[in-house]
């Protein structure tokens, strides 16, 4: 696989004082998560990495590329959509940090229910499936907005294909545009959730690669989630 964009921010850190040397505990090493490139980059920045090279590899250890630190103190490691065709499971990834140390990073933490035909996104964004008899009318809610899956790994951007109600049929797939802090933006502004719904004979769910609470806020991120692809053989 071919190298991917690694940037390197270093910090010179300075000590002075006379007498005893106080011991000091090594700073943690920290993973925190943001997006680029109108939401087609995943930006893992690495904050005291302990080890001179970082792993970066799929869930079941299957590598994706190495960093190689030269001493930073903080490494961005730029990952794009490449993954998702790598990686089985992928809202997961390990950072080798140290031979053995795995550092275990979540693109996913956003709360999906299904209520009969309803799909609620975080207790409040709401999908609604309506059978026909060709298929289903797809209406959602007012920061929701939906347009046809036509290829690719990204969704496109908002908002000139997106609308309130599509048709769809009994194996559909639809791509699902959430403008999740629900400022009213009638376009990308790297807030905002996608996602692919999936619409089967037997199933109507839907999937999101995000990070929507906890430590960190990883919202804004356009590759999909698109292991009915892998279903079907198409990987």
């Amino acid at each position: 696989m071919s190298k991917r964009a690694v940037f390197i921010l270093s910090a010179i850190l300075l000590a002075a004082g006379t007498g005893c040397k106080n011991e000091t505990t090594p700073p943690t090493t920290e993973v925190s998560l943001s997006t680029s490139n109108d939401g087609t980059t995943i930006n893992l920045l690495v904050s005291f990495p302990p080890s001179d090279t970082l792993v970066i590899m799929c869930r079941d250890e299957t590598p994706l590329d190495t960093v190689l630190v030269g001493g930073a103190d903080t490494v961005i490691y730029t990952l794009d959509s490449t993954f998702l065709k790598v990686c089985e499971e992928h809202n997961f990834l390990d950072i080798a940090i140290y031979p053995g140390t795995f550092m275990s990073v979540s693109l996913e933490n956003v709360s999906i229910g299904t209520k009969g035909d309803t799909i609620v996104v975080n207790d409040r964004d709401t999908l609604i499936l309506i059978s026909d008899t060709s298929g289903y009318g797809v209406i959602s809610s007012r920061y929701v907005k939906l347009t046809e899956y036509t290829g690719g790994l990204y969704a496109p951007l908002p908002s000139s294909t997106y609308r309130d109600t599509v048709s769809a049929t009994f194996s559909d797939t639809l791509i699902v545009w959430i403008d999740y802090d629900h400022d009213g933006a009638s376009g990308y502004d790297g807030d905002d959730i996608f996602g692919v719904l999936i619409i089967g004979p037997d199933r109507k769910e839907l999937r999101i690669l995000a990070y929507t609470s906890g430590w960190d806020t990883f919202t804004g991120y356009r590759g999909l989630e698109l292991c009915f692809k892998c279903m079907e053989g198409k990987r």
